[in-house]
């Protein structure tokens, strides 16, 4: 068995804005924006020899995977005065998680004989 994972990366961007007391009810207004993508190449091969009597069988099983995954999302939230000693905090959160998979599988089957030698 041989397994990989010969790459296998993250870049991640993200912006922020905060506006304090835009009118006199709202003390803050914060909002976040990010975008990430991940990117993995995974290997796994797996090679088998069985006997049964006098015939080989040798299987070999080679799959590889590629995963590119693209996560965006942002949040806001608002900070309201409601009175002089309350505070009320309200926000929103959005993300979104698309992901590409490319499988490739291949099995490989050989048989042979052999000869018993006396």
């Amino acid at each position: 068995m041989n397994m990989d994972l010969p790459e296998w990366n993250r870049k991640k961007t993200v912006v922020h804005a905060e506006y304090k007391k835009p009118i006199s009810i709202i003390s803050k207004i914060r909002v976040d924006a990010y975008r990430q993508k991940t990117f993995k190449e995974f290997r796994n091969n797996m090679y088998m020899t069985m006997q049964m009597g006098p015939m080989i069988r040798k299987l070999e099983s080679l799959s590889t995977t590629e995963n590119d995954l693209t996560t965006t999302g942002f949040n806001t939230q608002f900070d309201i005065d409601i009175a002089d000693t309350n505070l009320m905090i309200v926000g929103f959160e959005y993300m979104n998680d698309a992901l590409d998979v490319d499988d490739t599988k291949k099995r490989i089957q050989r048989y042979s004989i052999f000869k018993i030698l006396e």
